[in-house]
């Protein structure tokens, strides 16, 4: 996936990468493969380059998330098991790296779009 400055972001054969990415980048691309919103809190200023190694079911979970955040559904067991399973890998090469993925509260940007006022024309 590409972001603004030339900055990368890859999932793929059980890893994860980045190049020239900022925190900010870091956090808000986490936020479909964690299935929560993910907010930048640290002070970590420039642009990285980065890899974690994962197990397969921390990538396959990723994966998964990802693909609900865009819309496929699953059965509730398997949503269940997402979102009761941590991915262990991930979250140890984060410590390792000196970061760590909290679970709390923060304020977040919304768009609401409450009222349409014209129906869009056929192509």
């Amino acid at each position: 996936m590409g972001l603004a400055r030339g900055a990368l972001f890859t999932l793929t054969d059980n890893k994860l990468e980045g190049k020239g990415m900022s925190m900010e980048m870091f956090a808000n691309t986490l936020t479909p493969f964690i299935g929560l919103p993910t907010v930048n809190g640290t002070d970590i200023e420039g642009f990285y380059d980065f890899r974690f190694d994962l197990v397969p079911e921390d990538f396959r979970s990723m994966m998964m998330r990802a693909a609900a955040a865009r819309g496929v559904s699953y059965p509730p067991q398997v949503l269940a098991e997402l979102e009761s399973t941590p991915n262990v890998s991930f979250l140890d090469s984060l410590d390792k790296a000196g970061l760590k993925l909290e679970k709390g509260r923060a304020p977040l940007e919304v768009i609401n779009i409450d009222e349409v006022k014209k129906t869009p024309a056929e192509n």
